[in-house]
This record gives structure tokens, sequence and C-alpha cells, in this order.
């Protein structure tokens, strides 16, 4: 009764053992040990396999025949290698060249019109957190807690808010994503987060990669540490057994300067191996916790067929001290500011927004940017001071800090063509409002105007000269209706 590697497009290889890692900050990875019954370099099956890796990506799957029992229901192929050239702790078979070691993953992006791992430059709108998050579930998907504190976290400028995302992949700016999570919600207790790869077919994460928390305190707040603890039955599981490591951690903390952790398996070798049981087991999500409350964070199974064709399971479960933060695929990213040009597309005479269209950008909706006026000076209360709006069709420059919780702020209007008039000089094309208190001009010279000047005073109009005061016209035309005119000369 074979345990038999099914390779899509290519052989099928018989195998020793198939072993399954789940780890928290990583996709699932398999290992599987194929013997080719001593035929070595001359079996045809290792030429077939050959040519099908270099056609493409191959998927595999493990079946236990004549039984049908699915033990992995499906993983891409990421590398093969013969004997003595495997993983650590592997058990090497040197000299043996008709064993072949096949590592394959079973978690990836979920497949989109848009490569994950192409670079994009697109506007991003969302009022919260998970408004953002949910236009990447392509890439992962948040355990519920996750988005419930997600959405708490909300944006300043509401519905204007733009998030640029230039240059780097969908899977990049996810990474991204994360980090501004820890910058918006500094100490939060479900902080940091984590990816995994999925394995639950029944809640649809089988294949994907889910967010979640990468300690233990929000999901005893979620009261979520029951449900998903984990109790071996020695009559199925057999006798309990320790193992001891060390992980790296993402942070460092006091208490372990070095970043580095203990770990601790807890071993079960001789399980009993049955259909339904593996299922229910391989389908488990991380993170899971022991009776102890200590949560796992890595869960290790082997399967293994014995020279009588009878299958071996051992299962090593192994649990984090709670200093540890699991954190990844991502590694942390500093803060990236952004600068860009564009081209006002609307405008507010009031304000404080206009819309740009980004230069380079993907068409539609994804190049429109909600930019925030900027002045010299705004007054005592934000509204006053200096206001000018650039006009429609009009090319601006416009910057970010690259928070998410901040403003995509307008630098100025960019100059393309000669201006009108040398500088310096001031040229408003449509009327404008002015409003101010008493003025006290130090010092002006000559003022020409080369135009027809016409000056209406709405109100009383009060003109007072401490020196001589001289008016010169030609063909002048004076009109004055009641009142009285003094000159100092008397009647």
């Amino acid at each position: 009764m074979p345990l038999q590697l099914v390779i899509q497009g290519g052989p099928t290889l018989n195998l020793t053992d198939a072993s399954l890692t789940r780890e928290m900050g990583s996709p699932v990875r398999w290992h599987f040990i194929a013997d080719l019954a001593h035929e070595g370099h001359g079996d045809p099956r290792v030429a077939d396999l050959a040519r099908v890796l270099l056609g493409g990506a191959v998927n595999v799957q493990v079946i236990r025949n004549p039984e049908g029992i699915v033990v992995c229901p499906g993983a891409k192929i990421v590398g093969v290698s013969r004997a003595g050239h495997g993983d650590e702790g592997r058990v090497d078979w040197h000299g043996y060249v008709g064993r072949l070691d096949v590592t394959a993953e079973g978690t990836r992006p979920t497949p989109s019109a848009v490569n994950p791992f192409s670079p994009r430059r697109r506007v991003l709108r969302a009022r919260n957190m998970k408004v953002l998050v949910d236009q990447f579930r392509h890439i992962a998907e948040p355990v519920m807690g996750v988005k419930n504190e997600l959405q708490n976290l909300t944006f300043p400028d509401g519905q204007k808010t733009t998030i640029i995302q230039d240059g780097m992949s969908d899977w990049s700016f996810f990474g991204h994503i994360l980090d501004q999570a820890r910058f918006m919600a500094r100490n939060a207790d479900w902080l940091p987060l984590s990816l995994f790869g999925g394995v639950d077919e029944g809640a649809g994460t089988a294949g994907k990669w889910v967010v979640t928390p990468g300690i233990k305190t929000p999901y005893a707040r979620w009261n979520e540490i029951e449900p998903r603890t984990i109790n071996f039955v020695e009559a199925n599981d057999g006798p309990e057994r320790f193992q001891f490591g060390s992980i790296d951690g993402g942070s460092r903390v006091p208490a372990f300067p070095s970043a580095r952790f203990p770990t601790v398996g807890i071993s079960r070798p001789w399980r009993t191996f049955g259909e339904a049981s593996w299922h229910q087991w391989r389908n488990l999500d991380l993170p899971r916790f022991t009776t102890k409350g200590d949560m796992i964070w890595q869960i290790h199974d082997r399967i293994s067929l014995s020279e009588q064709d009878d299958i071996g399971w051992e299962t090593v479960v192994y649990a984090a001290p709670p200093e540890a933060q699991m954190i990844g695929p991502f590694t942390p990213r500093s803060l990236s500011p952004w600068i860009g040009i564009g081209e006002v597309s609307e405008t507010d005479p009031k304000g404080p927004w206009i819309r740009v269209k980004l230069a380079g950008f993907e068409d539609g909706d994804a190049s429109l940017a909600d930019v925030r006026l900027s002045t010299p000076f705004s007054g005592t209360d934000g509204k006053k001071g200096l206001h000018f709006v650039p006009e429609q069709r009009t090319r601006v420059e416009v910057c970010w800090t690259g928070r998410f919780d901040s403003s995509v702020v307008l630098v100025g209007n960019t100059r393309w063509e000669p201006a009108d008039f040398s500088s310096p000089s001031v040229f408003l094309e449509a009327t404008h409002t002015a409003q101010y208190e008493d003025i006290n001009v130090k010092k002006a010279g000559e003022i020409t105007v080369d135009s027809n000047l016409s000056v209406t005073v709405k109100k009383s109009t009060s003109v007072k000269s401490q020196q001589p005061l001289k008016i010169h016209a030609d063909n002048a035309d004076l009109k004055m209706t009641g009142g009285i005119v003094y000159t100092g000369r008397g009647l």
C-alpha cells in the first residue's frame, strides 16, 4: 500500500516520508522523500521530472493508496535535490542516488489579473485600515479579531484619505500596511501582526496567507484560547516527549537582549494514523495553544512508511515564551516620503482640497489623489491669510510623508513655460478678494499704472497727508455733490 507523490503532468513517485510544517511567519512547507527503487540515475522518471520542472510551475499531491487517503491536498514544488544535500536535521543517505528530496509550498497569493510581485503606481482610498486591507484580499486575509481591530484604525482625512503605492508590488506594499498598523495603533495588545500559511479547507484559508497577531494576549481577550487548545489523548497519540531549541525574535526585549528565544517542542512520536484524524489535524490553522496556555507557533508532522507498508505519524508542536513576538515573512521597513507631479483636475475656490491626476499612474481613479492645499500663512484660525488655489489643468508638485494618517499636501504650481512678466512679478488673472487691518507702509516708490484705473469706495473715504498734497491731471473733471470743500484760504 504505497505512499505516492502525484506530480501534475509528470511521473508518480513512491515515497518513504512526507513532512508538513506549519509555522507563523512562513508558508505551509512540505518535504517529500522519494524512493526510486535503487535504479538511481537510470530511472526514466528522473528525466520525466526534469522535463516537467523546466516547463513551469508544478503542483503535487500525496495519496495513500489503495484507500485513496489524501495526505497532501496540494502544493507547488520549489526545490528538488539528491541525497546528502538537504535541510538541517534531515537523515542523509550519502551515495544513494535512488533518493530524491522534493520540497514544496502550499501558500501563495490568490491569482488575480495583476501579478502580486510586479511594481505598481496607483492611488488607494480608504476611510480606515480595514477598508484598505480589504483591497489586498488577493494577498492575505486577516482573522476576524484582527479585522475588528483594523476597523477602529480610522484615517483623519476620512473619505479624502489618499495613500500612494508607487514602485512597490502588492506583496511588498501589504507588508508596508502591517508596519503602518504598528505606527498608528502604537502599543495595542494585538500587535505585532504576522502572516502564516492557512490550511483550513472548511474556513476557506487553505492555500492562502492569513494575518494574525504574533502574540497570545489578544486571543485571551477575544476568548479564543480554549477553542484553539490542542488536547492530545495518550490512547491515540502515544506518550509525550520533549524537544528543545531556539527561535529568532523579530524585536528585542529586555529579558532576551539577543533577540533569540527558547522554544519547547512537545513531541508525540507514535500517533495513530487515520484518514479522519489526519484530515482534521492538517486543517488546523495557527496559532494554537497547549493545555497550559502556551502559544504554539509551529507544528511539524512526519508521515513515514515502514518496510511493512505501515504508516507512522509523528507530531511535534513548538511553543514559545510570552515575550516572543512572531512576525514575518515581512521585515519592518522605514517610512518612505514621496513627492510627485500631477495635473489639477478638480478645484474648490475655498479649498481646502483639490484633486490631482498623478503623472504615470494607473488609469482611472487609481491616478487621482485628493491633495490638501498649503499656504505660507493661514491666519489665526486657519481660514484667513494667503489663499491661492491652483487653476484646473495646471501642473502641480505634491508631497506625502508616507504615513497613512497624514495628508498628501500641495507644494505648489510648477512652471513649464516662461512667465509673461520677468521676476519679480505678480499676475492675477481673476478678480481677487482682500481684507486688511491697518497697513503701515514704510516706503513706497513711484507707482505707475499702464492702464485705466478705476477706484470705487462703497463707504466713507478719508485721505490725510502730513506733507503737501499734489494732484496733477491733464483735462481734469472733478465732480462732487453736497458737502463743503475747505481750501485753507477762506471763502
